[in-house]
């Protein structure tokens, strides 16, 4: 007998393991989404700067902003996965290293440094 309720004692452990991780990883999944951007940039000359952003994961990502030098500048696009999007900024002096941020609704901002 003793035997059999340790294969019951085992049997109830894992199965009450395996119900506690599917539960986590319920909980955890939404909060754990990957975003997956391509970030590069042309210049345009009269200080635009052209960024074109691509998609290379999964899921849609909204870009909210893109923050150049410091000014902010609302955007409103959704990018596909697998699409891409252009943005233009202006900055100015031309010669100077500037600091643009491409901001997505998840809050991360991705950094790029353009000399024009």
């Amino acid at each position: 007998m003793e035997v059999l309720e340790i294969i019951i004692l085992i049997g109830v452990t894992v199965s009450v393991a395996i119900a506690l991780a599917l539960f986590v990883s319920n909980i955890t999944s939404p909060y754990m989404q990957t975003e997956l951007i391509d970030i590069s940039y042309v210049i345009l000359g009269n200080q635009t700067i052209s960024i074109q952003v691509k998609n290379k994961g999964p899921k849609p990502v909204s870009i909210v902003a893109v923050k150049a030098d410091g000014k902010y500048y609302p955007q409103n696009i959704v990018v596909t996965p697998g699409e891409a999007a252009t943005l233009r900024v202006q900055v100015d002096p031309i010669g100077v290293l500037h600091e643009i941020r491409i901001v997505l609704a998840s809050g991360t901002e991705y950094p790029l440094l353009v000399k024009l």
